[in-house]
């Protein structure tokens, strides 16, 4: 196995990984303001 064959596993772990960090980033924001005014509108 070389390192060209093992590339697009990489890329894809690293896009995975990508996704995850913004959803965590985006459930960290919503949680931070629940309960505030705008969520009640």
């Amino acid at each position: 196995m070389t390192v060209r064959d093992s590339r697009p596993g990489i890329d894809r772990l690293w896009e995975g990984l990508t996704s995850f960090r913004y959803s965590l980033f985006r459930l960290e924001t919503l949680q931070q303001y629940s309960g505030s005014s705008e969520d009640e509108a």
